[in-house]
């Protein structure tokens, strides 16, 4: 039986299901595959492999709750996946973006979506596209200590020291009491660090504190 002939099969042996799927999503008919998935998640509704497979077709076709829904499902069996969580970070960013471009006549909202969008990015290592998100807030608003804070880690992320250390400083000077602030700043700007990689986990742990 050729390829062909398997794809127009009318068999519901699970082994076909599956083949099938896998040969649409090779030749980019995302919606067949996702046919097939469906039937084989209606079958075995829990199956990881599965889940992250309609995730990944979903987020082809655009559908990007419905992959985040997937993706929320396959968690709840393996959360410390950390491609699933990346690749869930990511599905996020899209839905972020997609609500950018639908809000750009709201400033609030603007503003509210690039600071979760920021985070997200943050959280998957993204920190150049985090950046970009973190100026943006920041030229909005120079004198919000939090997103000054964040754009600290990230700096501090990519080896930037002398920049965290100058977003640290404006965060003293709007917040003196800013005690968090105020000893990653000494800590930055000390001899107490032997190397950057060390330097990072030490500042994430006071970020993160």
């Amino acid at each position: 039986m050729t390829e062909k002939q398997v794809l127009e099969s009318t068999s519901n042996n699970l082994y076909l299901l599956k083949f099938r799927a896998e040969e649409y999503r090779k030749l980019g008919k995302h919606n067949e595959a996702l046919e097939y998935l469906n039937q084989l998640l209606g079958i075995n509704p829990n199956n990881p492999y599965l889940l992250k497979f309609r995730a990944r077709t979903y987020r082809k076709l655009g559908m990007h709750h419905e992959a985040l829904y997937d993706l929320n499902r396959f968690l709840g069996i393996y959360p410390n996946d950390r491609v699933v969580l990346r690749f869930q970070g990511e599905v996020m960013i899209d839905i972020l973006t997609k609500l950018l471009k639908m809000m750009k006549m709201n400033p609030n909202n603007e503003e509210k979506i690039l600071y979760i969008r920021a985070q997200a990015y943050i959280k998957i290592e993204k920190y150049d596209e985090a950046l970009v998100d973190l100026n943006r807030l920041i030229n909005l608003n120079n004198e919000n200590e939090e997103i000054l804070s964040i754009r600290a880690q990230a700096y501090t992320a990519i080896g930037k020291f002398d920049k965290a250390s100058d977003d640290l400083n404006r965060v003293l000077k709007i917040n003196p009491r800013n005690t968090k602030a105020l000893e990653c700043y000494v800590l930055m700007n000390t001899n107490l660090l032997m190397d950057e990689e060390s330097s990072y986990y030490k500042f994430k742990n006071f970020f993160d504190a």
